[in-house]
């Protein structure tokens, strides 16, 4: 998906293009140690986070309008999260077509607390 995004995809030949006019759909920083930005790994892109770490997309690709939120029933072991839960319970769906995420500063992507998430305003 990245090369597409990125309008640098090389598809082999006789095989069609998801970009053939290698339009940029997304500018990205160039990660620095692979943390925070784009780095190749061997032929793939990748793109982490400021830990390194890779985000997760999402995509409604039933067309319904509607994703599951990754968060509902996640790890609640931490107790001001399984608080906060009680007090005010995630929806099991959000009404968006994409979400990212990514694990945050402790690299869990289980833990809720800390993750970076499109949907949510900090």
């Amino acid at each position: 998906m990245l090369p597409i995004l990125i309008g640098n995809e090389s598809v082999p030949q006789n095989v069609p293009s998801m970009n053939p006019k290698d339009i940029v759909y997304l500018s990205l920083p160039q990660a620095q140690d692979r943390k925070n930005g784009l780095w190749h790994d061997g032929s793939e892109w990748v793109l982490s986070d400021l830990w390194g770490e890779p985000y997760y997309v999402v995509l409604d690709t039933n067309g319904d309008g509607s994703l599951a939120k990754p968060e509902f029933g996640a790890d609640q072991s931490d107790a001001e999260y399984e608080r906060r839960c009680r007090m005010l319970p995630p929806p099991a769906t959000l009404p968006l077509k994409v979400l990212i995420y990514s694990s945050g500063p402790d690299r869990d992507p289980k833990t809720w607390k800390d993750n970076v998430c499109s949907w949510q305003a900090r």
